[in-house]
């Protein structure tokens, strides 16, 4: 028998039974605070969290989640402890998810990040982005799985990937304004004289002349070519415009006899128009021309015949409608809907119909049509959208603020060519050749006396060896020395009731920056036609000065 342990021995074996249940009970502590560290973070964090078994293959129902998981997914907890990752992973990605590629990537990393799509329980989708990590738990491999939703951050990208579409829309239209504004002065100079003398000849020669069909064709290529260029300059949002009330009804009722003329007769056209409309201030050829331009795309949508409604009505724009609308004021409109039976438009078609040189027509079409009639309605400081379904046909409803002003009175008693002949003497200043003799030639066969110089110091020296007064000046507004306006400044100091006309072939904003554009300034825009000018001419002689008016009240004031 061996030696009974002394006390010292069974009191040093005591203190190590003691030593050992306080790491025990240490252990157990760390344990439990590690577990209570655990649910804190569980509870606190604001994103979903997942455990689940870490299996060789397939997925395992969850262990654990949080109570975000359970308010975000719909499920109770345990109807989650029932479902695998693939149960909330949209099919598509649940198999992209169960790739062996994305398991080996864990496994070898113990980590892994991507993103998918997430079903909640009422079959609801949403974008997350997931954090996947393999840790201890209870001394066993589990995933942890931190999984956020970022529909939020979608939802910020998406909107900012349409402002860049829209920035980079903007900076095409300002591109082809810029182009089409440098070219539109050389070009509507070069086309003046071809559409003029051309003219000239077609009034000299007899319909049964030979030549004549091919002088018209000449005539007939100027004004496409000049038609051409406007339609970048509208685009472009460079057009010169001449901004006054009108009634939308009026000017559709006046327009519809030639849309008839132009619309095929297996096309159906409808008119409903509200009565009453208020004015909208506006320049009445373009929207003319926005009428033409969305009328002949209704028909070319019914190739085998339809029905075209044209309908008017106010329409009331509200802050939440004009936020979801980018470019969009709140306020009231007046709203034109030009509406067709044909074909329709997807959503890719209808997202790049207002572009330049898009069309569906093939080489058929120029691109140019709606682009240009997006360009005039936005320089009105209107809007233009469009509601379209394959098969359901298209409605595009154009809304422009409201005047509220008096419509103008339609002109009565317009002179015809004929009936603008005079004596009077006119000053013309122009630095084009080609346009100063065109207006030389036309304005001398109207009977006037000329003095016709290439710029303003050669002008100033006509008048000073004329002596005699000078009754109108017509004159180019940008010329190399001194510009059209400071010309009839110097003039006018001379000859008080001297009047003027300008003409030119820049772009609105170059025109308006010299100050031609201002209310009560007479203006004609290159190419001109012959007849426009001299009945403008005409015209222009004919009416009363500001000065005229101002003497006309100081004698109605004596007399008083």
């Amino acid at each position: 028998m061996g030696a009974k342990p002394t006390y010292e021995q069974l009191e040093e074996k005591l203190k190590g039974l003691e030593h050992a249940r306080e790491a025990s009970r240490r252990a157990e502590a760390a344990a439990l605070a590690h577990q209570e560290r655990f649910k804190t973070f569980f509870s606190s964090v604001n994103d979903a969290i997942f455990v689940h078994p870490l299996l060789d293959e397939g997925f395992a129902p969850f262990i654990e989640v949080n109570d975000i998981a359970c308010k975000r997914y719909g499920y109770t907890r345990e109807e989650f402890l029932q479902l695998t990752a693939l149960d909330i992973t949209r099919r598509a990605d649940g198999d992209e998810h169960a790739k062996s590629k994305f398991r080996k990537i864990l496994l070898q990393e113990k980590h892994l990040f991507l993103e998918a799509i997430h079903v909640k329980k009422s079959g609801e989708t949403f974008p997350v982005e997931i954090n996947t990590n393999i840790v201890e738990q209870y001394g066993k491999p589990v995933i942890l799985a931190v999984v956020r939703d970022i529909s939020e951050r979608r939802n910020v990208e998406k909107e900012r990937a349409q402002i860049e579409a829209r920035y980079r829309q903007a900076q095409k239209v300002e591109a082809i304004g810029r182009l089409a504004g440098g070219v539109a002065h050389d070009l509507n100079n070069i086309l003046s004289p071809i559409i003029g003398f051309g003219e000239l000849i077609i009034n000299d020669i007899g319909p049964e002349d030979r030549n004549r069909e091919s002088v018209e064709q000449i005539v007939r290529a100027g004004y496409r070519a000049r038609d051409l260029v406007r339609q970048l300059l509208a685009f472009g949002r460079k057009q010169t415009f001449e901004l006054q009330p009108i009634d939308l009804n009026r000017t559709i009722e006046q327009f519809t006899s030639l849309l008839r003329r132009t619309i095929r007769e297996d096309v159906e056209i409808e008119i409903n128009a509200m009565p009453g409309l208020p004015t909208v201030k506006a320049d009445i050829g373009q929207i003319e021309q926005v009428l033409m331009n969305l009328c002949v795309n209704a028909q070319d949508a019914m190739p085998d015949g339809g029905r075209m409604t044209l309908t008017t009505g106010l329409s009331e724009v509200d802050d939440a409608t004009a936020a979801s609308r980018p470019g969009t004021m709140a306020g009231t409109y007046v709203m034109l809907a030009v509406g067709d039976s044909g074909c329709g438009m997807d959503p890719t078609v209808q997202s790049q119909i207002f572009e330049p040189f898009f069309s569906t027509k093939g080489e058929n079409g120029t691109g140019l049509g709606l682009s240009t009639v997006y360009g005039i309605v936005k320089q009105h400081g209107g809007n233009i959208w469009v509601d379209s379904r394959p098969g359901k046909g298209a409605t595009f409803k154009v809304y422009l603020p409201v005047s509220g002003e008096a419509p103008l009175r339609k002109r009565v008693g317009v002179p015809t060519l004929d009936e603008s002949k005079g004596s009077e003497t006119l000053l013309v200043v122009e630095d084009s050749e080609p346009v100063r003799n065109l207006s030389q030639t036309v304005l001398e066969q109207q009977g006037y006396r000329l003095l016709v110089a290439a710029n303003s110091a050669e002008a100033l020296q006509l008048l000073a060896s004329c002596g005699g007064p000078v009754d109108l000046i017509l004159t180019d507004v940008v010329m190399p020395d001194m510009n059209g306006k400071d010309l009839f400044a110097i003039v006018r100091k001379k000859y008080p009731d001297v009047k003027v006309l300008y003409m030119s072939g820049y772009a609105d904003e170059v025109i308006a920056h010299h100050g031609v554009l201002e209310p009560g300034v007479h203006f004609i825009q290159k190419p001109f036609s012959v007849s426009a000018l001299a009945v403008s001419v005409r015209e222009i002689l004919d009416s009363k000065s500001e000065l005229d008016e101002e003497k006309g009240a100081l004698q109605i004031e004596q007399k008083a």
